[in-house]
């Protein structure tokens, strides 16, 4: 007898480290997970072979609404379909932020028995996931009436905490990819700003040569007008003798030669 209880109890312990094992792996998958739909994926392949239940389900809420949106069963559950929150197993692990423990599906007030009536379930646990504000739930389901042991609410839970911290790691991850692009976009358009502050510096100071080179010809075309109306004058005023006309035309073309 105490072999057979010890050889029991060896199963039993063997098969314990085998499930927290698994929810090892899947804690490791989900410390990479960087989305929902990613943590969802994670869940769906490890929760149920972890805890050892008949069906799985993960449930995000929606406003005033609780969506199931994916499943891992025995039988089909209620993939794709949408509860109120108010009347809803997950709705109230989300909303008190606790977990929910029910050996019996249809001796529990939160529990809507007519959507239970048609499956495999007859108890079942419900975890929150998402820290403070749950934005999801996790829930494990038998097909027997039985208290759930505190080894699978234990692996539900961890499982749950892991799920939490991906998601908070995937919004702080978003917020990071965010800041980087505004900041990436930010040094983009401050270099073109000072790109076309460069070309305005580039005309300023090419019509400022353009002005100093036109005042330098304007002074040099007055140097030259100078001796040319000054000889002009003297021939136009009254003392025109054919010797002074002839000098003074000559100074006013060797000036307009030079």
């Amino acid at each position: 007898m105490d072999r057979k209880l010890a050889s029991e109890r060896g199963a039993e312990q063997k098969a314990l480290a085998a499930r927290w094992s698994i929810a090892t792996e899947a804690m490791e998958a989900l410390a990479g997970a960087r989305s929902l739909e990613a943590i969802t994926h994670v869940l769906r392949a490890f929760a149920r072979r972890a805890v050892g239940a008949d069906g799985i389900a993960v449930v995000l809420r929606d406003e005033d609404q609780c969506h199931y949106i994916a499943e891992d069963s025995m039988e089909p559950l209620w993939a794709g379909q949408r509860f109120p929150a108010s009347s809803c197993v997950s709705g109230w692990a989300m909303e008190n932020n606790r977990t929910a423990v029910i050996p019996d599906v249809f001796d529990d007030e939160r529990v809507p028995v007519e959507a239970y009536r048609t499956t495999f379930v007859r108890s079942m646990v419900m975890v929150p996931i998402g820290g403070v504000e749950p934005i999801a739930a996790l829930g494990a389901y038998w097909s027997e009436f039985a208290q759930p042991t505190d080894n699978e609410i234990a692996l539900l839970e961890a499982l749950a905490r892991a799920a939490s911290t991906a998601l908070e790691n995937g919004r702080l991850f978003a917020s990071l990819e965010a800041l980087n692009e505004q900041l990436e976009r930010r040094v983009r358009e401050r270099t073109a700003e000072l790109e076309r502050s460069q070309d305005s510096l580039r005309q300023v100071q090419k019509l400022d040569m353009l002005g100093q080179l036109t005042g330098h010809v304007a002074h040099d075309f007055n140097n030259l007008l100078m001796p040319i109306v000054g000889g002009l004058d003297l021939i136009l005023s009254g003392k025109r003798t054919p010797e002074s006309i002839e000098r003074h035309a000559t100074i006013a073309m060797q000036a307009a030669e030079s």
